[in-house]
């Protein structure tokens, strides 16, 4: 076995392989034994770096529902202290970076990144459409889980919520063709519009170049805003889902929204916690019995995602909390899989009564009261709690000490063999192979070039975002004209007009291209 380094090989970290029994029993288990000790990325062993990379994953164990029915948002909001504990300690390392230059330091986030050329990898093998970070992770939830259609399926339908630009989409049509080439797909999808000038920059992905060549398959609800938290939206989407198939059925329903947190990271876990329930909920009404759900979470330390897991856990055969290999290291994000949707009276008394307030959930209430759930399930949540967070502080030290003493040559070479044995083991099990152009969802595609202001540019460090959010509305306007000084835009421009403002005696930007 080759070493990048001979020193501190007692401290590794030590793997659990991922065992038949577990699967077949139900055992709860993390895949990564814990303790995990922190140690330097280049002070480790290829094969460590390798097995970590590829086995951030915690397996619940199934639990019965509950007999009590008339329970949904009955008791006062409570918090666990443990995981409130776990919590204010990663915040507390997290508060580390607050006075680093955002653009500096995620570049340097992504040059230390062990996964950093797997997206050229799979560009030069496979050249896929509409190849991006979402398009990676969903391809090895797509192979870890056995996500697509049985042996003997004919027709296959999927429904994407929060799916904007569409890499989950391009990704599964890919795993799609490859694997299971007979099949027949249908797919719908729905996002924030785009298009809808109503809609906040910081709430939606500002990009329609899929959207656009694919609009049949779209749903933006009744309002056409996309804004899966109005219940009118939510119910519309779940009737037009049973339009999908001639059978009515739903098998995959998949949802990666998330809220722009960057001027609150620390409360990340609450402010999308009701979207994440709108996600849930819309996923039990459409989804078919023994179908499956993918949904993009974060932490788990407050009561709302306890609730939601513990209604997943009660709906569903099997869940796994999983961080892909492609997913950005040092942030929060994980996917929680459930398979083999299980329908039972508990589940539908539940559903009508989060239908009652869906979209208006009670800040001041939990879901469930906390003596609901067993014991044993906040057990395994705190195990899987401490597993992700070890994780991330580990990766957020690494960054900072590579950060403090800065990689020379040899070092360089060594990151670059450890980046590019994961590139080839990504390669290697996902067997990522090109696909004919005509079997894109999109054949011909063509990208216009653009440019757009988007409230997620990294400038100046994380204190200075806050204090943007202070700005009087001159001082915005004005940075906004710095910005668009710097604008690089393809083809010719006609003019670059400023023209004063009668409202707040400062110029406004026109720019006719």
């Amino acid at each position: 076995m080759i070493l990048i380094r001979t020193i501190l090989l007692n401290k590794s970290i030590f793997i659990r392989s991922i065992s038949n029994f577990a699967d077949t029993h139900g055992v709860s288990m993390s895949h990564l034994l814990l303790p995990i000790p922190f140690q330097p990325l280049l002070l480790r062993e290829y094969h460590d770096v390798l097995k970590q990379q590829y086995t951030k994953r915690f397996t619940l164990t199934p639990c019965d529902p509950p007999g009590e029915t008339d329970v949904v948002y009955k008791a006062t909001y409570w918090k666990d202290e443990r995981l409130q504990s776990m919590k204010k300690r990663l915040n507390e390392t997290k508060s580390q970076l607050n006075n680093m230059p955002l653009d500096k330091w995620h570049r340097h986030t992504r040059k230390l990144n062990p996964a950093a050329l797997v997206p050229a990898s799979v560009k030069k093998s496979a050249n896929p459409e509409l190849l991006t970070q979402a398009w990676l992770k969903f391809h090895e939830c797509f192979h870890v889980f056995s996500l697509g259609p049985g042996p003997e399926t004919k027709q296959f339908t999927s429904v994407h919520l929060c799916e904007a630009p569409g890499a989950f989409i391009t990704s599964l049509n890919h795993a799609l063709v490859l694997q299971h080439p007979e099949v027949v797909w249908n797919w719908m999808a729905t996002t924030l519009n785009p298009h809808y000038e109503g809609n906040d920059l910081g709430y939606m992905i500002n990009d329609d170049r899929f959207i656009m060549g694919s609009l049949d398959h779209w749903n933006f609800g009744v309002d056409n805003t996309g804004n899966l938290l109005m219940r009118e939206n939510m119910e519309h989407l779940v009737r037009e889902s049973g339009k999908l198939s001639e059978s009515g059925t739903v098998d995959l329903v998949t949802a990666d929204g998330s809220v722009d947190c960057q001027s609150d990271p620390g409360r990340q876990e609450s402010i999308v916690a009701d979207l994440h329930l709108a996600e849930a909920v819309t996923a039990l009404k459409m989804l078919t019995e023994g179908g499956n759900f993918v949904l993009k979470m974060f932490t788990i330390f407050e009561s709302e995602t306890v609730c939601l897991l513990f209604l997943l856990n009660c709906a569903f055969e099997s869940i796994d909390i999983f961080k892909p290999a492609t997913s950005k290291e040092g942030n929060s994000e994980v996917y929680v899989i459930c398979k083999e949707y299980k329908k039972s009276k508990w589940l539908t008394s539940i559903l009508e009564s989060l239908s009652d307030c869906y979209g208006d959930f009670p800040l001041e209430k939990s879901l469930f009261p906390k003596d609901i759930i067993p014991e044993s399930f906040l057990s395994e949540l705190k195990k899987c709690g401490d597993l992700f967070m070890q994780l991330q502080e580990n990766v957020i030290s690494n960054n900072l000490h590579y950060w403090n003493d800065q990689l020379a040559g040899n070092d360089m070479k060594d990151l670059a063999e450890v980046q590019t044995q994961v590139a080839e083991k990504y390669m290697a099990v996902y067997k990522v192979e090109e696909i004919p152009s005509y079997r894109y969802c999109v054949y011909r595609r063509r990208d216009p070039s653009i440019s757009q202001i988007d409230a997620r540019v990294d400038r100046g460090t994380f204190i200075d975002k806050l204090e943007e959010g202070r700005m009087e509305a001159g001082q915005r306007l004005e940075a906004i004209r710095r910005l668009m000084k710097g604008w690089k835009v393809k083809g010719r421009v006609r003019f670059v007009e400023w023209v004063p403002s009668p409202k707040v005696k400062l110029d406004i930007t026109f720019l006719v291209v």
